[in-house]
């Protein structure tokens, strides 16, 4: 069964402890996301903005995890 809260793109830092966050924009706040923010567009779109230590939540199938040099919080 496909986790319905998985992240289609994430980004880790290459520092240690890595600092990651999922990218994904979605119509909807997952319950695993801590931190979102939704417009108030039709549909919504809505994005995390929490950072953690690890891909949270997990990447979906057939995505991975993409280390960039940036800082998660940098745009």
């Amino acid at each position: 069964m496909k986790h319905l809260d998985c992240c289609h793109q994430c980004l880790c830092t290459r520092s240690f402890p890595p600092q990651c966050r999922c990218t994904d924009v979605k119509t909807y706040c997952p319950s695993a996301w801590k931190h979102c923010k939704c417009t108030k567009s039709i549909p919504p779109q809505c994005t995390i903005s929490d950072v953690k230590d690890h891909c949270d939540p997990p990447p979906c199938d057939n995505d991975s995890v993409t280390a960039t040099d940036r800082a998660a919080g940098d745009r």
